[in-house]
């Protein structure tokens, strides 16, 4: 980053600082999102079809309190 803000116009700097801090929070919006679709998946491969219904709304009752 140095050698670009010794060598580079002021605008160009800004432009890269820019979408340097977009990637940055692009990949921590889609790591967060990768996390909660896991959860989700887990979720539903461990409910069974008996009492499938109590344990829908008790997963959906902790996933919202941890939001």
């Amino acid at each position: 980053m140095k050698i670009i803000e010794s060598k580079g116009e002021l605008n160009e700097i800004e432009k890269l600082k820019l979408h340097i801090n977009e990637i940055e929070t692009i990949t921590s919006v889609r790591l967060k999102l990768s996390c909660r679709l896991a959860k989700v998946e887990n979720d539903l491969l461990t409910i069974t079809n008996d009492n499938a219904h109590t344990k829908v709304f008790t997963l959906i009752k902790v996933r919202m309190n941890h939001l």
